[in-house]
């Protein structure tokens, strides 16, 4: 697993209670997470979060082209549906990574 802030490789961190729960550090000093032991479980949301975070920057720049759009001009049509395409699955993508299990 990578972190998400970074791309380094997460390593497994043994804390000096030797603890039971697996933790995990990302060892990039030029990390905002560097030396932050933490759970898989954590890690995993916050890679879940920056893909989400991610996937609504591209629904943003796709909606925000089609509002700035000239749709008088030759082929406007195609280009508005390819941007709402486009847009639609980026929303997709975030419900998807943010759906919760019951």
């Amino acid at each position: 697993m990578k972190c998400c802030f970074c791309g380094a490789e997460l390593e497994p961190h043994i804390d000096e209670w030797k603890s039971i729960r697996k933790l995990f550090i990302c060892n990039n000093t030029g990390c905002f997470c560097w030396g932050q032991p933490m759970l898989l479980e954590i890690w995993q949301a916050l890679i879940d979060g920056k893909k989400a975070q991610d996937a609504l920057k591209v629904a943003i720049d796709a909606l925000s082209k089609i509002d700035a759009f000239n749709c008088h001009s030759k082929g406007a049509m195609e280009v508005i549906a390819g941007m709402a395409t486009i847009a639609n699955w980026a929303l997709y993508k975030i419900t998807s990574i943010t759906k919760q299990e019951k």
